[in-house]
């Protein structure tokens, strides 16, 4: 019993562990889940991370914000400014026959004859459906940015530290 309870406990914590970390990948295609990343011009990037139904507006910024200070230091630089952003929501729709179980509703039949007409009630099933509507946003980050070396400027609030920021944000994803 003792070993069977601990077993249970140590199955959901897995399972919630695993449900609850984002999925940080490339993307296999240009409107999938994951992240992208374009080359500009020298030391001028693209990077967007498109997220899934699960994945909050700050969330797919932040794991754009992670890959695009990987792109710095793939490129033998310390430092990134970010030039332009943008954060858009697709919002999808599903709509799905739900079953609600079924029914008995009474159904009248009248019949008649030669001495007279008779109503007689029959039960009749009825299976009972409705249609659910689910509305789901689907939220992507895009964002310009230029490659630099050398020591970040102070004040600039639109510099990361390409190290410093990737380790910090990974560490949210693990």
């Amino acid at each position: 019993m003792k070993y069977s309870l601990i077993a249970a406990v140590c199955g959901l914590m897995i399972t919630t562990a695993c449900a609850s970390a984002p999925d940080y990948r490339p993307a296999l295609t240009d409107d999938g889940q994951g992240y992208s990343s374009q080359v500009i011009e020298a030391n001028r990037y693209r990077v967007t991370y498109r997220g899934d139904t699960a994945q909050t507006s700050g969330e797919v910024q932040n794991m754009a914000l992670l890959r695009a200070a990987e792109v710095t230091m793939e490129n033998g630089g310390e430092w990134f400014e970010i030039v332009g952003d943008e954060t858009s929501g697709d919002v999808r729709t599903q709509e799905r026959l739900a079953d609600n179980g079924v029914m008995s509703r009474p159904e009248l039949r009248r019949d008649c004859g030669v001495l007279g007409c008779t109503t007689r009630g029959y039960p009749v099933d009825v299976s009972r459906s409705d249609i659910e509507t689910e509305t789901r946003v689907v939220y992507s980050h895009t964002l310009e940015m230029v490659i630099h070396q050398g020591a970040k400027p102070q004040g600039n609030s639109r510099a990361y530290d390409a190290a410093e920021t990737a380790a910090n944000l990974r560490a949210t994803i693990d």
